[in-house]
């Protein structure tokens, strides 16, 4: 088993007071949450994850090559125009509600939906 090193951050005490009322029902033990540690590990996973820098690429048909572009958190940035707002964004956007962008990892490429012009 890998021995993991531990470090300790100091909290506010009101909210270590609501994680440890959280920690006594039973939602918190369906989900396995048993200590403070679990948990906070867990929302600092997920905050990674969503802050993470993804770079993906859209396989254009109109422009007949891959588009760049950059996940940071919730945004979607074009490297090919350094701008969140551009034709290929705009391209990028009528996507959206076929694209996972949580999912993207670093080099996906998008195959691009015909038809959409």
């Amino acid at each position: 088993m890998v021995k993991t090193e531990w470090t300790s951050i100091s909290l506010p005490v009101p909210l270590m007071k609501q994680l440890d009322k959280y920690l006594e029902t039973e939602d918190s033990l369906m989900k396995g949450y048993t200590s403070k540690a679990q948990v906070i590990s867990q929302i600092i996973r997920k905050f990674l994850q969503q802050e993470k820098q993804v770079t993906f690429y859209l396989d254009s048909k109109k422009y007949k090559k891959k588009l760049p572009f950059k996940r940071v958190g919730k945004s979607v940035f074009c490297m090919l125009c350094r701008s969140q707002v551009c034709e290929h964004g705009m391209r990028l956007q009528r996507h959206r509600a076929n694209i996972d962008f949580d999912l993207m990892e670093e080099g996906d490429i998008i195959a691009e939906i015909p038809n959409l012009d």
